[in-house]
C-alpha cells in the first residue's frame, strides 16, 4: 500500500494541471462511477483487498477533480434492494465529499450483477441532451455477467451515454469479457489501477487534435474542396463537420475533437471515401489521410450536323460491378469522380453501356459514343401496334413499343441490327422486318 500511495502522490499533481474547460463554451462532463461491492471484491489483491485498494485510489483522486460532475452507484454491498444496486451519491454540488464519505463505509459481501446496475444508469444522469455522460465501472468480473458487454454497447448506441469504461481487476486474466473489445481495461496490479483511473479522468476533460488529408494513389494531396463529416462509429450520429481544403502555402486545418469516441470519417467526394474506426487519445495530435484522388469524366458524341443528334441525355455512373448509381451527368457535361473503375450507362435508345472505365487522378477521361441513326418506319394501317427488338448474336432484346395511333414511327436509335414485329390482321404469323441502323444515317423501312 505504501508504494501505491507514492504513485498516487506523483500522479495527482499532473491531474490537477490538466487544461480547464470553459463551461460556457463546452457541454457539461458528468462521470458516473459504478462500483462492484460483491463478495469477491473482498479477496486479497497485493497489499489489501480489491475493494480497499479501489477505495484508497478513488479517495486520493477525488480531491483533485474540479471540473467534472460526479456521482456513484454501487451494487452488492449487502444491499437489500430487489435488484442489488442503488445510486448512493447523485450528481450535485458536494458529490465529491459525499463519495469520499460513502467510500469509507462500503463493505463487500452482497450479491449483484454489473449489467443490472448498468441498466439503471441511464436514469442517474440529469436530463441534459448536450452533456457528455460517461460511465466508469470498476469490477473484478467474477460474476461472469454475460449481458454486460452487449448492454454497454447498446447504451452507447442510444446516444445518451457517450462512453462506458470497464476497469476489470483481473491479475490472472480469468475474468474473460473479451467480447467487450476496447471498453475493457484489464488491471494487473495496484499501480495499474491508479494509472488507469487517472488517465480516464484526464481524458474526460481534454481534447484531441485531428488533421485531415485527402491524397491520391501516390500520396500527393488533392487540391479540391471536399465536405467532411465525422460520425460516431457506434450510433452513426454526425458529430463534427468541416470543409477539407489544401493550400501548400498554409498550415492544414486542424479540428479539436472529443477523444472518448471512435469515429468514421467520410470525405464527400463522388463517390464518398471513408476511413473507419479512428481512435484518438486525449492530448494527441493525429493526422488521418484518406486515399481519394480526383479525376474528371465526360461523355459526349462526336460533332455532327444531323438534326436528330441527342443532347442532354442522362449518363449514369456506377462503381464497376455494382448496381448503385453514384453520379448522374448529362451527355456533353463533365463531372469529378474519385479515381477508380466505373461502369457507364448513357440513356440512349437502346442504352449505351461502357464497362470498366478507369478514371485517373488529376487526368481527364473523355469518352465518346457513336452518333445515332434514325429509323423512318411505315406500317400497315391495319397493324400499327408492335415492338422493336435489338438483334444480338444469340438473343433479341426488347427496345420499345411502337406508336399504335400512327402508321409511321420516327425513332433515334444507336447503330446495330434490329427487327420490327407487328401482329398480322389476318393470321397468327406476325409481320416482321429486319434492318440495320448506321451511325449518322437515316434508314427507311416499309412493312406492307
Amino acid at each position: 500500500m505504501r508504494r501505491l500511495l507514492i504513485v498516487l502522490l506523483l500522479m495527482v499533481p499532473s491531474l490537477c494541471w490538466a487544461p480547464v474547460r470553459a463551461h460556457q463554451q463546452s457541454p457539461e462532463t458528468r462521470v458516473l462511477l459504478v462500483l462492484d461491492c460483491t463478495q469477491s471484491m473482498g479477496q486479497r489483491w497485493q497489499s489489501d483487498t480489491k475493494l480497499r485498494v479501489t477505495q484508497q485510489v478513488l479517495t486520493y483522486l477525488l480531491d483533485s477533480l474540479d471540473d467534472v460532475e460526479l456521482a456513484m452507484r454501487v451494487y452488492g454491498n449487502q444491499l437489500k434492494t430487489p435488484d442489488g444496486t442503488r445510486l448512493e451519491v447523485p450528481f450535485g454540488i458536494d458529490s465529491r465529499q459525499q463519495m469520499q464519505r460513502k467510500l469509507r463505509t462500503l463493505v463487500p459481501g452482497g450479491q449483484g450483477k454489473a449489467s443490472t446496475a448498468l441498466s439503471k444508469c441511464r436514469n442517474d444522469f440529469p436530463d441534459d441532451k448536450e452533456a457528455r455522460n460517461i460511465i466508469l465501472l470498476v469490477t473484478d468480473g467474477q460474476q461472469r455477467d454475460k449481458d454486460l458487454c452487449s448492454l454497454a454497447g447498446q447504451m452507447q448506441m442510444s446516444g445518451n451515454i457517450l462512453k462506458t469504461f470497464i476497469l476489470c481487476i483481473d491479475p490472472d486474466g480469468s475474468a474473460g469479457m473479451d467480447e467487450c473489445g476496447g471498453m475493457v481495461t484489464h488491471l494487473c496490479n495496484e499501480e495499474h489501477l491508479a494509472e488507469t483511473l487517472m488517465g480516464m479522468f484526464r481524458m474526460t476533460d481534454r481534447k484531441a487534435r485531428l488533421t485531415l488529408g485527402l491524397v491520391d494513389e501516390n500520396g500527393k494531396p488533392c487540391p479540391d474542396e471536399v465536405p467532411v463529416v465525422l460520425f460516431d462509429h457506434l450510433s452513426h450520429a454526425p458529430m463534427y463537420s468541416t470543409l477539407y481544403t489544401y493550400d501548400p502555402d498554409e498550415e492544414p486545418d486542424t479540428l479539436e475533437v472529443d477523444p472518448l469516441m471512435m469515429y468514421d470519417i467520410v470525405f464527400y467526394t463522388c463517390p464518398p471515401v471513408e476511413v473507419k474506426s479512428i481512435l484518438l487519445k486525449a492530448g494527441q495530435h493525429r493526422h488521418v489521410a484518406a486515399e481519394g484522388g480526383l479525376g474528371r469524366l465526360s461523355v459526349a458524341i462526336p460533332d455532327t450536323r444531323v438534326s436528330w443528334a441527342p443532347t442532354g441525355l442522362p449518363v449514369l455512373v456506377r462503381k464497376q460491378g455494382e448496381r448503385e448509381t453514384v453520379a448522374v451527368l448529362r451527355l456533353g457535361e463533365q463531372t469529378t469522380l474519385t479515381a477508380g473503375h466505373y461502369d457507364i450507362e448513357v440513356l440512349t435508345t437502346p442504352p449505351t453501356r461502357i464497362e470498366g472505365v478507369q478514371v485517373f487522378s488529376g487526368i481527364p477521361t473523355d469518352l465518346q459514343i457513336a452518333v445515332p441513326g434514325q429509323l423512318a418506319l411505315t406500317k400497315p394501317k391495319e397493324a400499327t401496334a408492335g415492338a422493336l427488338f435489338l438483334v444480338g448474336k444469340k438473343e433479341r432484346t426488347w427496345v420499345c413499343n411502337l406508336d399504335p395511333s400512327s402508321p409511321t414511327d420516327r425513332l433515334v436509335l444507336m447503330p446495330g441490327d434490329y427487327q420490327v414485329v407487328l401482329p398480322s390482321p389476318d393470321t397468327l404469323t406476325p409481320l416482321t422486318a429486319k434492318f440495320t441502323i448506321t451511325s449518322a444515317q437515316q434508314t427507311g423501312v416499309t412493312i406492307e
